[in-house]
């Protein structure tokens, strides 16, 4: 601002200082097509009051955005930004004498949550596995994805989780329904509709046929179970009436009180066995090796 003409017969200009730069505190990111921007007042305003403050953000490329924010404020949001897009931020301050120069400046990224993981797959069961695959969002909501949460529950209750794909729960319940559900994470926070979901069932126990399973009171019966290799299994109380045994390895199988009815155990293997009080009517031990097997009540 100039004021003209106070010598009397010499004209002269006094020239009046404009405000100092206010001080930008911070530009938020993460905000969903906007930022929240807060600075400090000017050290000193000058000649006169501030009378507005102008926050400009500044894409790399493209329009900047600007907002005249009212004297006795020190905070906006900025919004009509673009998601996944980094702007410089600034502020000025105003009073009659003129504009100061902008403040520091601060980055920000609008983003929003991400959508959705999709194509969530079971790739493999066991009796107390779920081995689960996804990919990633459609859209990321122009922000990198942090993380993956996966839950495997059943009632309600949680079971096992996991955090990358493919990933395997564990330690799971056979022969039992679990809801599998995978989010995901970015700096602006957790997938915002319903997790994407799928159910799967552990297979049965009793469908285990491999060393060291856990085959007790099965039903067995009439179980084509041939060459099976079945060492160290335990098969006490089990049904296997009928079934056929030929040639499997049952070294020191588990089989107190099991049923073999009718079974046929031709050429099995079953040194060190444990037969107590098993029901052997009607098998068929042709060529079984029974070496130091405990028939003790059979």
């Amino acid at each position: 601002m100039s004021i003209v003409g106070l010598t009397g017969a010499a004209d002269a200009t006094i020239y009046l200082p404009g405000p100092d730069a206010p001080t930008l505190i911070s530009a938020s990111s993460n905000v969903n097509a906007a930022s929240v921007v807060v600075w400090s007042a000017p050290a000193s305003n000058g000649s006169s009051p501030i009378t507005r403050y102008t926050v400009t953000a500044t894409p790399s490329s493209g329009t900047p955005t600007v907002r005249n924010v009212a004297a006795n404020l020190t905070t906006t949001k900025l919004t009509g930004l673009r998601n996944g897009t980094s702007y410089q931020v600034t502020v000025t301050a105003s009073n009659i004498t003129g504009t100061s120069n902008a403040s520091n400046a601060i980055a920000a990224s609008p983003a929003t949550v991400p959508a959705k993981p999709t194509s969530l797959g079971v790739s493999a069961t066991t009796a107390t596995t779920i081995t689960i695959t996804w990919a990633a969002p459609a859209t990321t909501g122009g922000s990198a994805i942090a993380s993956y949460t996966a839950t495997a529950s059943t009632g309600g209750t949680l079971a096992d989780s996991c955090s990358s794909s493919p990933c395997t729960f564990s330690g799971l319940t056979s022969a039992t329904t679990y809801n599998i559900a995978v989010t995901a994470t970015n700096g602006a926070g957790l997938t915002s509709a319903a997790a994407t979901t799928k159910a799967a069932t552990t297979q049965s126990r009793c469908n285990q046929w491999k060393p060291l399973a856990d085959l007790t009171f099965c039903d067995l019966q009439n179980a084509n179970l041939s060459r099976a290799n079945l060492a160290g299994a335990n098969l006490n109380g089990a049904n296997l009436n009928g079934a056929d045994l030929s040639g499997a390895n049952l070294t020191r199988v588990g089989l107190i009180g099991a049923y073999l009815i009718g079974a046929n155990l031709s050429g099995a293997n079953l040194f060190r066995a444990n037969l107590t009080g098993a029901s052997f009517s009607n098998a068929d031990l042709t060529d079984a090796k029974l070496t130091r097997a405990n028939l003790n009540g059979a």
